[in-house]
């Protein structure tokens, strides 16, 4: 039996269905911005983490493609199709949050549209060892514990804490 043939890249409508409706729940900033969502065949791994997707600005390739086509991007979700698969409707919309939150909106000083980082760079030895120790940390745990009950019942939480 031959290798089974690996999946093309392509737009993903779905995903961008959950975009379009956070955008207009909760990423106001971002009603102007065109987002595409490509999937890639498989999840890429980082540091030995699966990256279930990935916001970045597109190419310069990637955006002469669009106006070819009489399109703009001004921004990308890179979803591996393998893992998105595997999520409920519930995370690929946790996903898709999650990777909206990197997209800073259109800066007009530089006529570009900006990206950012994590609200928390930590790790969970850190934690355990520091406890809230920074500002950004107490700010998180603040957050977290209004939230209450995230998980649902049997749900470990539990991490490797690398």
């Amino acid at each position: 039996m031959g290798k089974e043939p690996e999946r093309p890249w392509l737009r993903m409508h779905t995903a961008e269905t959950i975009v379009e409706n956070l955008v207009r729940r909760e990423f106001a900033y971002l009603a102007d911005a065109e987002i595409w969502c490509l999937g890639r065949p498989k999840a890429t791994q980082s540091r030995g983490r699966v990256v279930l997707a990935k916001a970045k600005r597109p190419s310069a390739e990637v955006r002469a493609i669009a106006e070819d086509l009489g399109q703009r991007v001004d921004y990308l979700i890179v979803i591996g199709q393998d893992s998105w698969e595997t999520l409920t409707e519930r995370q690929r919309e946790a996903l898709i949050f999650h990777e909206c939150c990197h997209f800073a909106g259109y800066d007009a000083e530089t006529e570009t549209w900006g990206l950012r980082g994590h609200d928390v760079e930590a790790f969970a030895k850190e934690i355990t060892h520091y406890g809230a120790w920074k500002s950004d940390l107490k700010a998180f745990f603040e957050t977290v514990l209004v939230q209450g009950d995230l998980f649902p019942a049997g749900v470990s939480v539990k991490s490797g804490g690398a």
